[in-house]
C-alpha cells in the first residue's frame, strides 16, 4: 500500500497501492465516494495507460458561488443551466443529485471555492 485515505471529498477512504507492478486504486464501498474517487483519480489512470488523450472539460461560467474547505480537495457536480454551471452539491451526493448532475469537477485542496460568474471547467459526465 502506498497510501490508504486521501484528501479528497467524498473519497477519503480511497487507496492506492501496488500488487507486485501493477497499480492498484482501491475504491470506497458507499457510492458517492466510489464515484468520486473513479473520476478523480482512476479515469485519469486509465485514460493514460490506453493511450487516451487528456479528457476535454467544458468551459462555463457558475450561476452561484461554490465554497469549499481548504486542505481537501472537493468533488462538485454540475448541473448545465442556461449556459452555465449550476452547482448541485459539494462533497456529499444523494443518489437523486448524482443521477441529475451533467459534469463534475474537483475544487483544488489549495482554494476556498469559486466566485459566482468565475468560469469554471468541468468534465461532462455524459454525452
Amino acid at each position: 500500500m502506498i497510501a490508504h485515505g486521501v484528501a479528497l471529498q467524498p473519497g477519503r477512504t480511497s487507496a492506492v497501492g501496488r500488487i507486485g507492478k501493477t497499480p492498484v486504486i482501491a475504491l470506497p464501498g458507499a457510492p458517492d465516494q466510489a464515484l468520486a474517487a473513479w473520476w478523480a483519480l482512476a479515469l485519469p489512470v486509465l485514460d493514460r495507460l490506453s493511450g487516451l488523450g487528456p479528457r476535454q472539460p467544458v468551459t462555463l461560467p457558475l450561476q452561484r458561488k461554490i465554497a469549499s474547505s481548504v486542505g481537501i480537495a472537493e468533488i462538485v457536480l454540475l448541473e448545465r443551466n442556461e449556459g452555465a454551471w449550476m452547482p448541485l452539491a459539494v462533497g456529499d451526493f444523494s443518489l437523486e443529485t448524482i443521477a441529475r448532475a451533467d459534469a463534475w469537477l474537483a475544487v483544488p485542496g489549495g482554494l476556498e471555492g469559486f466566485a459566482a460568474g468565475a468560469p469554471v471547467s468541468a468534465y461532462m459526465l455524459r454525452d
